[in-house]
């Protein structure tokens, strides 16, 4: 009781004095109970505790402006035009797809010594890496709000005052960081990049954010999914993904070890702490383990009702050193998913011990595991009962679902952390190995993500509310405690409500449990050796047609070709995360081997997708435009091949691709004189193809306009075709009314962003297309990726669309 009142104290003043201001002379009031001690004898240990208290409660309302600021002075720079700084990039460049975020922690500011975190964002792949020392001129500005998102107390939550996308810097100094901080930091883009390299998409950013805490691939569709099922705080590396964690591997290792030398609570604690190291061993990530250990601790110690004092001294100490903790969601999650396993989890677990026993006795196979379910669904139910209203105030979504999707998706985060881990691991020493592994991991995650969605798209699975506050909270926390306390009631509903409910279900759920018991190991062996055989044969049925693929990357422009073991990718699009999302769905969750690499032209919308392929796929050639560029991402693209050793050849027109199956690609441009041409343009001097396949065929332009057009048709270079990629995405200088007679398609596909700033496909061209008699129109902006199956020998094209 004496350390539960001294931390609350503290933990409360901390927090008051984030509101007010208080002067120095308010900590003597922590005398005034002082002569009481000596007047009220037999008060002496509560006047104590009071005394105390308000002396821990004052000192931190006095000590909280003091703490809280005295590494966020830069703040006091925001918004008033260019500073001059110094600071030191203190974790690895965060790229988001197409931009990138550095935390830069400040050391000067105008010449005087200052202390904060500035978030620089940028639209440039960045060049920063942690321990570079930067000087420089910046714009710093107060972090904005988005509607109901508050982003400024999020980021203040993590210790950031200070954003900007401005800086003007030069590197005066590397490898000023730890060094046992710059290892683990390179240890863990070594692992993200196994895992990438050896999982298809959406699974691969999902294990990067599980394992590693790197989730800024995540797709945001999985994302939506995941939040509004009440599961999205399993990506967040917070006490609540660790308390579950934990949970699982206590009752595994209990079924496992027993509870002989608590071996079960070494081994979980052991692999908690590894985690953390594999995460990168972040703030959040640290507190959250801390109070973990706080917990096993207790159970190796045989003190598990001192584990509640243990947890608030340790949230008390965290306070101290950053005082904004207590806003951040992740500490919030920390603390309460602990209070849940601390207080209701046992009474859930007594519940369920009871049930079982009820229902499929005290011993035997099906009592274990039982037993081992209904205590992984205590751990999942308990920390989801008390975190829940934090998550709804914070996402201002109330899940109705959560509490299942949690139950169901918590045992297979300790195989993905395993498996995941191992796969990272072996990565770093055989491709082949990682990827037998990823196999496993492969199928954990893919069931997350589907169960995820299937929940997701549930009618009433969740409702959204702007109204959701402290005033609902409240209510609810001081009901809860009420509860906890409640032992009578609790006492009445686990010796009458559940006895009576179980008492006539018992003898026959004992035998139906024998029964299938007995028959199980006979049935079950044989049904997934056939599920098994029936999948493999599936897969592996060799298959004859053709299947191109119009990708659906935003604006830009991605085509896949597949045929019997081939795949040629065709630009990458705007977007390496839109890219591999689209070849995830596409290629078996095994194939991480593409043969041909096709760069038109060298543009971002074309280029900036096909980086992040040659460095997850075993590329074997590439055949690109002859236009050069001067872009960063182009100079990255040619040092990439280079690395790779992956052959490279420059497209010319009279080339000839043979596919496996037959099927040749010929290549009509560019010309060869275009080196010649001073400033050669990249649009005209595009490649342009035209796919062969049987009676079928069909022309892919690239973004070439009316110009080039003309040549082709001019020198004869083109026939007539079937299916007609239209050019640069349907902008109105390409596909010129004499272009589509000549072609003379029945299918037109257009590759364009929804809602996009250029207003493709232009309205002419739309026409154009129309009058020229096509009927079958197909946009990837509003069709999603579209998918033509062509078989070689039979007359029709099958056209499969996202939507």
């Amino acid at each position: 009781m004496f350390l539960i009142g001294i931390s609350f104290a503290w933990i409360a003043g901390i927090w008051l004095g984030s509101l007010f201001d208080v002067p120095p002379s308010l900590v003597l009031c922590a005398i005034l109970p002082v002569p009481l001690i000596f007047i009220f004898r037999k008060l002496r240990k509560r006047l104590i505790l009071l005394t105390l208290s308000l002396l821990f409660l004052f000192t931190g309302t006095w000590l909280s402006p003091i703490l809280s600021h005295q590494s966020n002075f830069i703040a006091t720079y925001n918004d008033r035009g260019s500073v001059e700084f110094k600071g030191m990039v203190c974790e690895p460049a965060e790229k988001l797809d197409n931009r990138s975020r550095v935390l830069i922690s400040i050391m000067e500011a105008d010449g005087r010594p200052c202390g904060g975190k500035v978030l620089y964002s940028t639209y440039a792949n960045s060049i920063l890496k942690y321990g570079d020392v930067i000087q420089g001129k910046g714009l710093f500005q107060s972090p904005p709000s988005f509607g109901d998102f508050d982003y400024r107390s999020y980021l203040a939550g993590e210790g950031i005052n200070s954003t900007t996308q401005q800086l003007d810097y030069r590197i005066i100094e590397s490898g000023s960081g730890s060094p046992a901080a710059a290892w683990i930091f390179d240890l863990r883009k070594q692992l993200a990049d196994s895992l990438a390299s050896a999982l298809p998409e959406p699974q691969a950013s999902l294990c990067q954010g599980i394992v590693l805490g790197i989730r800024n691939n995540i797709s945001p569709d999985l994302k939506n999914d995941l939040s509004v099922t009440g599961s999205a705080h399993l990506l967040a590396i917070s006490g609540l993904n660790l308390t579950i964690i934990a949970g699982l591997l206590l009752s595994l290792g209990l079924l496992t070890f027993g509870r002989r030398y608590y071996i079960y609570a070494w081994l979980t604690l052991s692999i908690i702490w590894f985690y953390s190291l594999l995460t990168g061993m972040q703030a959040p990530v640290i507190r959250s383990a801390i109070m973990a250990s706080v917990f096993l601790l207790a159970e190796i110690l045989g003190r598990q009702k001192r584990a509640f004092p243990a947890l608030i001294f340790s949230a008390a100490i965290m306070a101290g050193f950053s005082p904004y903790v207590l806003g951040n969601i992740s500490f919030q999650l920390s603390f309460l998913a602990m209070v849940g396993l601390i207080f209701i989890t046992p009474f859930i677990k007594r519940l369920g011990t009871r049930g079982v026993c009820a229902a499929a006795g005290e011993e035997g196979f099906w009592s274990k595991l039982l037993s081992t379910v209904m205590d992984s669904f205590s751990v999942s139910l308990g920390a989801v009962m008390v975190v829940w209203p934090i998550i709804a105030w914070h996402f201002q979504i109330i899940s109705f679902v959560g509490p299942l999707t949690t139950f169901l998706i918590s045992p297979v985060l300790t195989p993905i952390i395993i498996f995941g881990s191992l796969t990272a691991f072996a990565g770093l020493l055989s491709a082949v190995i990682a990827q037998i592994i990823g196999y496993v991991t492969w199928l954990f995650l893919s069931y997350m993500i589907v169960l995820a969605w299937a929940f997701a798209v549930l009618p009433l699975a969740y409702i959204k509310t702007s109204t959701f506050n402290s005033f609902i909270i409240w209510p609810y926390y001081a009901l809860l405690l009420l509860l906890i306390n409640g032992k009578t009631v609790f006492s009445k509903i686990e010796k009458h409500w559940l006895k009576e409910a179980l008492a006539h279900s018992k003898d026959w759920s004992v035998s139906s449990g024998e029964m299938i018991g007995r028959k199980a190991k006979w049935i079950m062996t044989p049904l997934l050796i056939i599920a098994f055989l029936t999948s493999l044969a599936a897969v592996t049925m060799p298959e004859r047609d053709i299947k191109v693929s119009f990708l659906n990357v935003g604006e830009g422009e991605s085509i896949l070709i597949q045929t019997e073991g081939q795949n040629i990718l065709i630009d990458g699009g705007p977007s390496s995360q839109a890219v591999e999302l689209e070849l995830g769905k596409l290629l078996p969750f095994w194939e991480r081997k593409i043969d041909l690499v096709i760069l038109t032209h060298p543009h971002l919308d074309h280029l900036t997708g096909l980086l992040e392929v040659l460095k997850r796929y075993q590329v074997k050639k590439v055949l690109a435009s002859p236009v050069p560029s001067d872009l960063p991402s182009y100079q990255e693209w040619l040092q990439l091949i280079n690395s790779r050793n992956i052959e490279y050849k420059t497209a010319q027109s009279g080339q000839k691709i043979i596919l496996s199956n037959g099927a040749i690609l010929d290549i009509l441009n560019p010309p060869g004189n275009v080196i010649a041409d001073a400033a050669p343009d990249p649009d005209q001097n595009a490649i342009v193809a035209r796919l062969s396949c049987g009676i079928h065929s069909i022309l892919f332009t690239s973004d070439i306009g009316s110009e080039t057009e003309t040549r082709l048709l001019r020198e004869r270079l083109v026939k007539d075709s079937d299916v007609l990629k239209i050019g640069h995405h349907g902008s109105s200088n390409s596909t010129s009314t004499m272009f589509l007679n000549s072609i003379d398609p029945y299918i037109a596909v257009i590759s364009a962003g929804a809602g996009n700033q250029f207003g493709h496909p232009a309205k002419a061209t739309l026409g154009r297309i129309t009058e020229s008699g096509i009927n079958s129109i197909y946009r990837t902006d509003l069709n999603g990726t579209i998918t033509l199956k062509i078989d070689m020998e039979n007359p029709g094209i099958r056209v499969k669309t996202e939507r």
